[in-house]
């Protein structure tokens, strides 16, 4: 019964040892994975500490980039709001100059319209006056004419007068041979009178209702006119030939 013992003592020693030999292995094994699984580890928190570092990276450079974007948004708008208050101010300023220049032509057309009334308004006054001075001038004319008639009248009947108060001592002269030539052409004196009354008298007329003077009757009195001269110059050839003079 000793012996029995002893030897199942020994079965069991061997059985334990390789008991322990195959817990050491299967230990040593795990010791294995669970390195594997600390290294796995190590490379996972590397891998994830890189990952959050380019995250802060990216994070950082977009806020950065945001950043920029917001300071260049904020120049342009501060650009663009000096842009507008500039375009506002030249507007305001356009619209007073354009307003300005409105103005000053709206004046200057007043002002060329009133220029252009004082124009019509002395082109009018000059039309009168130079109406007026036609008028003076034709009735300066008119009175030159009506002294030139007169002149030529007077003339006229100066000369006739002369020759009716010769012909009264004159033919107390006259040589007896020459007698019937003039006392035929003092018979002529009536009517070289009364030629010029009638003329005279038309001519008057005329002048005293204010009636224009004709080329006619121009012709009338410088047609009487040299008739008389020519009757004169007949009376003082008789008077030579009755040896008068």
């Amino acid at each position: 019964m000793n012996q029995y013992s002893k030897g199942d003592r020994t079965v069991k020693l061997t059985l334990f040892t390789i008991s322990n030999e195959q817990i050491k292995e299967q230990l040593s094994k795990l010791q294995t994975k669970v390195e594997s699984l600390e290294t796995v580890k190590d490379v996972q928190d590397k891998i994830i500490s890189a990952k959050d570092s380019q995250i802060s990276f990216l994070s950082d450079q977009t806020a950065n980039m945001l950043s920029f974007v917001s300071l260049l948004a904020a120049i342009a708008g501060i650009i663009a709001s000096g842009a507008f208050i500039y375009i506002t101010y030249v507007n305001r300023q356009s619209q007073k100059v354009l307003k300005t220049a409105e103005e000053r032509i709206r004046a200057a057309e007043e002002q060329n319209i009133k220029a252009q009334e004082r124009i019509i308004e002395a082109e009018q006054q000059i039309q009168q006056a130079n109406s007026i001075s036609n008028l003076a001038q034709d009735k300066l004319n008119e009175l030159e004419l009506q002294q030139k008639i007169n002149m030529k009248f007077n003339k006229i009947k100066t000369s006739l007068d002369l020759v009716k108060e010769r012909q009264i001592l004159d033919k107390g002269f006259c040589h007896p041979d020459h007698m019937d030539e003039f006392n035929k052409f003092i018979k002529n004196t009536p009517y070289k009178e009364a030629k010029y009354r009638g003329i005279f008298t038309d001519i008057s007329n005329k002048i005293i209702k204010n009636e224009s003077i004709t080329e006619e009757d121009i012709n009338k009195i410088e047609l009487l006119e040299k008739d008389t001269i020519d009757f004169v110059n007949d009376y003082m050839i008789i008077l030579n030939k009755s040896g008068i003079l």
